[in-house]
């Protein structure tokens, strides 16, 4: 008598990470293509969170930018439920955040449980929601930052490095589509003034 148990292939380990890269991969070349095809970042803007949510399957994603204070940041665009924070809000992250972290280091934070995370503290309204990890990654623009991409689950241990990676190359596609639309704009200014003067 032989009993075998027989086991799909998308249980394995190795093959769920290869659908999630796949899946990946897939959201940050749509991303791509629309910060490609629009000339108006506000479009891109508004359709990259929704992007990276359906990549992450996450429960929040915020998209912020660095307000010309140089301290603060606007809720440019979202996904999910933060609280009641209209897109345009503007907030001071609390030194110690990790969004203070991301805008004064220029480097992303994984945070794998924010109940056992010793190095942040974290903003009332994210505890509030009951968000527990997260992945956060900055706009730059020429070394310097210009916002975050972050993303946010109520699951400890929901991102690593693949998360990160993905991210990343988001934040980059961001920050790409934005300095292009500022020269852009710097362009046409300057032709403008040539034309007059």
């Amino acid at each position: 008598l032989v009993l075998a148990a027989i086991r799909g292939v998308a249980d394995y380990p190795r093959v769920k990470q290869a659908q999630m890269r796949a899946r990946y991969a897939e959201q940050v070349a749509l991303l791509g293509r629309i910060a490609v095809d629009v000339r108006d970042p506000q479009q891109l803007i508004e359709q990259a969170p929704q992007i990276v949510a359906n990549a992450f399957d996450a429960d929040v994603v915020s998209l912020f930018l660095l307000e010309p204070d140089g301290q603060h940041l606007r809720l440019a665009g979202g996904q999910g439920p933060m609280g009641d924070e209209p897109v345009g809000w503007r907030m001071l992250p609390p030194a110690g955040s990790p969004g203070h972290h991301v805008l004064t280091r220029n480097e992303s934070v994984v945070v794998e449980d924010a109940h056992e995370d010793q190095r942040f503290s974290f903003p009332d309204v994210a505890v509030q929601v009951g968000l527990r990890s997260a992945v956060l990654a900055p706009i730059s623009d020429r070394g310097q930052t210009v916002g975050l991409l972050g993303v946010r689950s109520r699951q400890p241990r929901r991102f690593g490095a693949d998360e990160l990676r993905a991210l990343e190359s988001m934040a980059s596609l961001l920050a790409t589509s934005l300095q292009r639309a500022h020269s852009e704009e710097a362009l046409n200014h300057a032709q403008r003034l040539e034309s007059v003067g």
